[in-house]
């Protein structure tokens, strides 16, 4: 639990130093990856904690935007790629929850924002798609819910400007 929280401190430091008027892209980058590398201790500490599991996904993508800042976006596909493949395996072990399908529909959103800013735009469609596909159901059963109504319309813009961008107007 120590180092997971090890974990959690360099995150926010790193997530502070972005955020920072006079940020330095690198520093944040540096705190990111060490954050990463004390997730995965943790997970190799207790390799059934799913829940380390499940935060190992978040160092991914928290690494990721790192990447971006730096303009790293090889490196950050690739760790969008490792979010989104750990939270499909979550999601395989229990398909149903609706936790962990949010989850993966968060990994795929932030998957299409770096494909499109690698000119992958038809894979970033696709990765939209499969956002919406997880995610409309959920706001059917809880149409209420303002947070995932926001969340879904402003994935359906994105889509609807990257279909545009492809000529399917």
């Amino acid at each position: 639990e120590w180092v997971l929280e090890m974990a959690y401190a360099l995150t926010n430091l790193g997530t502070l130093e972005e955020r920072a008027d006079d940020s330095d892209p690198e520093r944040s980058l540096q705190l990111m990856q060490s954050a990463l590398e004390y997730n995965q201790i943790a997970l190799v500490l207790d390799p059934q904690n799913e829940y380390y599991k499940s935060e190992l996904g978040q160092s991914h993508a928290f690494l990721a935007d790192a990447q971006r800042d730096v303009c790293d976006l090889e490196g950050a596909l690739l760790s969008r790629q490792k979010n989104v493949s750990l939270e499909q395996d979550m999601l395989a072990q229990d398909s149903e929850n609706p936790r962990k399908i949010e989850k993966l529909a968060w990994a795929l959103s932030g998957y299409s924002v770096v494909q499109r800013e690698l000119g992958l735009v038809d894979e970033a469609i696709v990765s939209l798609e499969k956002v919406l596909q997880l995610l409309e159901p959920i706001l059917l059963q809880n149409p209420d819910n303002k947070r995932d109504v926001r969340y879904v319309l402003l994935r359906k813009h994105r889509l609807a400007m990257l279909r545009a961008l492809n000529g399917d107007l």
